[in-house]
């Protein structure tokens, strides 16, 4: 049977074409047009950086926070944490067997909180100072051992409890966080028992001073009371 003719031109044009592609393909791998089917196989062994998701209460950026007044994720400034671990200033206080100076977790977290008001020695005598004459009777301070645990939790007649560095009284704690939760939270206070806490209880004790001045301690020193 005698072949198309046609078709063995097409044949030949197939051939011709895949002959042409051959002579063109280093050429065009060289321009970048194309790539290898060896360098189509590779993978990178580099692996895309991988973030995981922030939890709730985080961002992703440490200085910020969520908001627990609305349970939203409403961006908040987390207060700056404070260098415990050094020195921020010296407080010498005098008493009746000569002049003290605190431990320095306390010393620090006083300089922390009523250092930008130049208020930390006041601050520190309302917890000792020499005998002087209180709000009720004579007294050396509020809390002479500078004792931050439970083992000063005692109950006053009313029930409530000072507790931690500043005696904070339960009560008036309670009545603060229903007032001002916005203020108590925005200085990393949430409950009572951050009151154990030396640097929260001292930020807790500045909110109080502000509002009440120093006669809410009544064992400051005479002088702070007037």
């Amino acid at each position: 049977m005698q072949g198309n003719p046609l078709s063995a031109f097409f044949s030949g044009l197939g051939s011709l074409g895949a002959n042409i592609g051959s002579f063109l393909q280093p050429t065009l791998q060289n321009l970048g047009l194309i790539r290898s089917k060896a360098s189509q196989n590779i993978v990178s062994p580099i692996p895309k950086p991988t973030r995981a998701p922030p939890k709730w209460g985080e961002s992703g950026d440490p200085r910020i926070t969520y908001s627990f007044l609305t349970g939203t994720p409403t961006p908040t400034q987390r207060p700056n944490p404070s260098p415990m671990g050094s020195d921020l200033g010296q407080i010498l206080l005098p008493t009746d067997k000569g002049v003290i100076r605190p431990p320095r977790n306390i010393e620090n977290a006083i300089f922390d909180v009523f250092g930008p008001t130049n208020q930390a020695t006041e601050a520190a005598s309302v917890l000792l100072h020499p005998l002087s004459m209180g709000l009720l009777r004579p007294t050396r301070g509020e809390n002479q051992g500078f004792i931050t645990d439970q083992r000063a939790d005692k109950p006053n007649q009313d029930g409530s409890i000072d507790r931690g560095l500043f005696r904070i009284n339960s009560n008036t704690f309670a009545d603060f966080m229903r007032r001002k939760p916005e203020v108590l939270m925005a200085n990393g206070i949430y409950s009572y028992d951050d009151m154990l806490d030396p640097l929260l209880n001292t930020r807790m004790a500045k909110i109080i001073q502000e509002e009440q001045g120093w006669g809410a301690w009544v064992a400051a020193p005479q002088e702070l009371l007037q």
